[in-house]
């Protein structure tokens, strides 16, 4: 079991009212992802980008 904070540090929006996703935490806010340890898996304005390496 993981606990994160209640807060994306993107725009503060509150994880609390995302969902899971694929055993992510996704924020409700721009659909970042973070994993149980609270590292950011996912931003979906990077995908794409040629520098974004998906994990």
């Amino acid at each position: 079991m993981n606990a994160l904070l209640d807060d994306c540090p993107h725009r503060h929006a509150r994880l609390s009212l995302g969902k899971v996703v694929n055993g992510n935490v996704q924020c409700p806010y721009h659909g970042f992802e973070f994993d149980g340890s609270g590292r950011t898996v996912k931003v979906p304005a990077w995908a794409g980008h040629p520098k974004y390496r998906s994990t």
